[in-house]
């Protein structure tokens, strides 16, 4: 049972990169599909046990804006999860219930941590519960949901403006934070890259400009997060380390797209990178939580 105490929740937001990564290199590779979607299956099933045997660790972690905010990675990762099956009634049907999830955790933590907000309590995963819905547009089509999809990707990409100045205002007039948090910035990466995925999954690439515009400031998020990733990992382990993956991995998303709608070798080269570094640092951060899982003391860090 002390394993299972190890378990942090955002470690949803590992499975969360690990399925969305296994979905990128599938072109590539079944077993690389397949072993990344396995993954992320495991580390859900994980966090499900110890909240079933734990109920209260979850009560508390809600009561914190971070927590509460990463909290919204799981259903995330759920839908993507639904991908991987087939299109039928149960991952209709389970989609459709990470959904609701998702739509209940923003009226919460809308309730708790909007209304009465605090300066200082505003970090990046205030993206992932409001921007990251846009997921059920990326993972829609797959499972026969085309108009949630839709839908899903307008109120996103609405609530990312607002989000985008709230947060860079913190960060910028308020630079206090604590050192575990850091590695929250490289959610930064995510939230344009994830608009273009859903934009593109949902309603094709017929407004090519539009896309390309966003994509400018995709790529300059990326640049953000990457400085951040390249930091984080010679730090000591934190759970905050699961916010390394997916911006990493939706940005190589992102940029193969719009590889395939545009042609530039520029694009290319930069899918490619990020493709790599992306496997890179998920795989680094997989093996880094079950250290930490399994109570394996190693010393990465460097002064």
């Amino acid at each position: 049972m002390s394993v299972l105490k190890r378990v942090p929740l955002p470690i949803s937001g590992v499975a969360l990169g690990s399925a969305s990564l296994g979905n990128l290199l599938a072109q590539y590779s079944d077993v690389a599909h397949v072993l990344f979607g396995i993954t992320a299956t495991v580390l859900l099933s994980l966090l499900v046990i110890k909240t079933v045997v734990y109920p209260e660790t979850l009560t508390d972690d809600l009561k914190k804006p971070i927590t509460a905010g990463v909290s919204a990675t799981f259903p995330m990762a759920v839908m993507v999860l639904c991908t991987y099956l087939n299109q039928s009634f149960i991952s209709q049907t389970i989609w459709i219930i990470a959904v609701i999830m998702h739509l209940t955790l923003m009226i919460y933590f809308f309730k708790r941590f909007i209304l009465k907000m605090n300066i200082n309590d505003v970090y990046t995963p205030h993206f992932i519960v409001y921007v990251g819905i846009v997921v059920a547009a990326v993972t829609a089509p797959s499972v026969g949901m085309d108009l949630i999809g839709e839908i899903a990707f307008y109120f996103g990409f609405i609530s990312l403006i607002p989000l985008f100045i709230l947060i860079s205002y913190r960060y910028i007039r308020h630079r206090d934070y604590p050192k575990p948090t850091y590695p929250l910035i490289c959610i930064y990466a995510a939230p344009f890259s994830l608009c273009i995925t859903g934009f593109i999954n949902s309603f094709g690439t017929a407004h090519i400009e539009f896309i390309i515009g966003m994509y400018v400031f995709a790529a300059a998020m990326y640049v953000v997060g990457f400085i951040v990733a390249i930091k984080t990992i010679t730090m000591e382990f934190y759970p905050s380390y699961a916010a390394l993956t997916f911006p990493m991995v939706i940005s190589a998303t992102a940029s193969y797209l719009i590889s395939n709608a545009v042609s530039s070798q520029i694009i290319d080269a930069i899918f490619i990178f990020e493709t790599v570094f992306a496997t890179i640092i998920v795989s680094y951060v997989i093996v880094r939580y079950v250290m930490h899982i399994a109570d394996i003391q190693v010393n990465f860090s460097y002064p």
